[in-house]
């Protein structure tokens, strides 16, 4: 083993002693994996500090929800941040309906799923997944008072499908003909209470799909192109 750079010397003793007798081959590989039992005890001590906070000290569960279920910005999808600051701030948030209420109302650009297929695999299939655990957040069995998304692809029209049911206002922004069509199946189940249908569709005549039987309880449909 050569000998190591000024900056190894940080290290423990027994860090330095490990490597000492390794080769370059073996200490490619020992480093490595070392490194990454540093990072996990690094995410460890930073979970414990944000435990130990006053915030989570003083304040119970319940005033923290109620604190973040006033927290979502109209149209500032950086709102989401919140939910970064820590495991168990996102935690609470997941278990708070209003938050993820409010966001699925004014989502800004979070819901933004247009140029869809130019996405990358992996982006769709987070885009994906995202849009799927927010609407799980909801309270189950209740209505869902608003959902604006911009672009319908198939799989994120698949997902509002197994909530179809509880919408009450819903707004979207067709940017193809693929939307379209994904906005007709959508329509085309139960909708029971769906009160407000926005659509609207830029640069094309085309305006609400036609459906085989009226929405039953809609009560103002505004078409745009």
């Amino acid at each position: 083993m050569p000998q190591l750079p000024e900056c190894m010397q940080s290290l423990p003793a027994t860090d330095l002693d490990n490597l000492a007798g390794l080769s370059e081959e073996e200490a490619e590989s020992w480093t490595l994996a070392r490194a990454a039992e540093y990072r996990q005890l690094a995410l460890t001590l930073h979970s414990f500090h944000n435990a130990v906070v006053p915030i989570h000290r003083k304040l119970p569960t319940e005033m923290i929800s109620e604190i973040f279920a006033h927290c979502w910005q109209d149209g500032d999808s950086r709102s989401i941040r919140l939910t970064h600051v820590c495991r168990r701030w996102r935690a609470i948030a997941h278990k708070t309906p209003r938050f993820w209420a409010a966001a699925v109302a004014a989502p800004g650009t979070m819901f933004n799923f247009e140029d869809w297929e130019e996405w990358t695999t992996a982006k769709r299939d987070a885009h994906e997944a995202w849009f799927k655990t927010i609407l799980a957040a909801l309270t189950a069995g209740r209505p869902i008072r608003r959902v604006v998304v911009d672009g319908l692809p198939s799989p994120i029209s698949a997902a509002l499908q197994l909530h179809v049911q509880r919408l009450v206002e819903l707004r979207v922004t067709l940017s193809n003909i693929d939307d379209l069509r994904s906005l007709k199946k959508l329509l085309s189940g139960q909708v029971p209470n769906l009160e407000t249908l926005g659509v609207d569709h830029p640069g094309s005549r085309d305006t609400v799909p036609e459906r085989n039987a009226p929405l039953p309880t809609t009560t103002y449909c505004d078409a745009r192109s």
